[in-house]
């Protein structure tokens, strides 16, 4: 047994950092692909159809870094359930070596950390007591003593960059013209940095978060054709006119795609345009061929009605409009007034008398024909829809992370996909758990 009297701190860290400069590890690299989307952690195995299978972050980076030719790259760091989580949320760049990477062209990142400090993680731990003595065994096993001694010496500047700053260090982001930003750490923090004037080719834009007008405003004004953005409205209430006209009157004019759309959740009113900013859409975006957004039914005095003068108001203003995508609500706002993880108990809840579950009118294939033959005869001359879309309910992945809670809603959705003009329109209609309530008790389905 160590006697904590004798015992001396400073040797065994000595002694643990002397074995980590000198440990090397072995390592076999697949073939150089054009293309990498990788999932981390990932639950696949290399096979003889997919021989590049990363397991890693440094999988990925040892791969861009060696492999000249990649042009894309798609990226997803997520918990696997409970148990499996990534090994960091960031690409493991050398403080010290001047990497390089390919100069890509398409570049999609979810679950991403733009400001990781590799200095921060590379340190040594604060404890230097015999009971933290696990906490130095891992800084020497996981690599990163053998960094920290590599780094110590480098200038405090170069030391102190974050993970953003490391990778436009190492590659030429002018080249990249499609980029997909999902669920990133640090949503702000892009915007305070070089990185949005880099983007001189950048032609396509999704976002998957709620804070990006900041750095939206930062790109090249009006030089993005695709904007994607998933999820627009923040506490600042991005969407509301101020803020949308801002963002739109900044690259609304060279937009031909345009997507804005709040998966529904069932506790909240899903968020939609302003009337104002509705009919200034034409005039913020006059190019538009491909349009999706939301759109809630229209209040009445007895009842709800479809929002038909908000959709024919869209379609006899942009001319170059081709395709339409719409979303509706799918609960009802008596639905939405419940507990939305009521599915989860033993008993669900009928509505009282008076009251629908499900938002009404109901999405049909005769009511999509209705909607979409107004849509057409709105076009008044110009070149006819040549598909138009409506969806209601969950249209979002499947949840694969930690603490799955279901909600009410999820799964359920109804779609109707309609294309024709000149009394030959036409739509087919699909659904997945989409009808009136049923009354029913969950403990005789268990």
């Amino acid at each position: 047994m160590i006697s904590t009297n004798t015992y001396s701190p400073l040797a065994w860290r000595v002694g643990i950092l002397f074995l980590a400069i000198n440990t090397t590890a072995l390592s076999v690299h697949p073939p150089c692909p054009l293309s990498i989307t990788a999932r981390i952690p990932s639950n696949d195995l290399p096979d003889a159809s997919h021989p590049a299978v990363f397991q890693t972050i440094e999988d990925v980076h040892v791969t861009l870094l060696r492999c000249p030719g990649v042009a894309s790259l798609t990226l997803r760091i997520a918990s696997l359930g409970c148990a499996v989580h990534p090994d960091r949320y960031s690409l493991p760049f050398d403080l010290a070596s001047g990497e390089t990477y390919p100069p890509l062209e398409s570049l999609s990142l979810e679950g991403y950390s733009f400001g990781d400090s590799e200095w921060g993680r590379v340190s040594p731990p604060f404890e230097t007591r015999l009971e933290y003595m696990y906490e130095w065994v891992y800084w020497v096993t996981s690599g990163k003593a053998k960094k920290w001694w590599n780094w110590r010496k480098l200038p405090p500047e170069q030391r102190s960059k974050t993970n953003i700053e490391l990778w436009m260090d190492a590659m030429d982001f002018s080249k990249l013209k499609h980029l997909a930003l999902l669920n990133h750490h640090h949503p702000s923090y892009l915007a305070t940095t070089r990185f949005p004037s880099l983007l001189s080719s950048l032609r396509s834009l999704t976002v998957v978060e709620k804070n990006a007008t900041e750095f939206i405003l930062t790109l090249p004004q009006n030089s993005l054709e695709e904007l994607r953005w998933i999820y627009p409205d923040a506490e600042n209430d991005t969407i509301k006119h101020g803020t949308m006209a801002k963002i739109m009157e900044h690259v609304g004019s060279g937009l031909h795609t345009l997507e804005l759309h709040t998966p529904e959740y069932p506790a909240d009113v899903t968020p939609t345009l302003t009337p104002e900013s509705l009919s200034l859409l034409p005039i913020w975006a006059p190019n538009l061929r491909n349009l999706t957004l939301d759109l809630n039914r229209r209040e009445g005095p007895e009842n709800t009605t479809w929002p038909l003068p908000e959709l024919t108001s869209l379609a006899s203003n942009l001319p170059d409009l081709v395709d339409l995508t719409v979303y509706f609500e799918l609960g009802s706002a008596w639905r939405r007034a419940q507990d939305p993880w009521e599915v989860t108990a033993y008993w669900s809840i009928e509505p009282p008398d008076g009251e629908n579950e499900l938002a009404h009118p109901l999405l049909s294939e005769e009511a999509a024909v209705e909607l979409f033959r107004a849509l057409q005869e709105a076009r008044n001359g110009m070149k006819p829809l040549e598909r138009v879309l409506f969806r209601t309910g969950d249209w979002t992945r499947p949840w694969d992370g930690p603490i799955y809670l279901p909600v009410w809603l999820e799964g359920k959705q109804a779609w109707a996909e309609c294309s024709g003009y000149d009394g030959e329109e036409k739509c087919e209609f699909g659904s997945v758990d989409y009808g009136e309530y049923k009354r029913r008790r969950v403990r005789d389905e268990l």
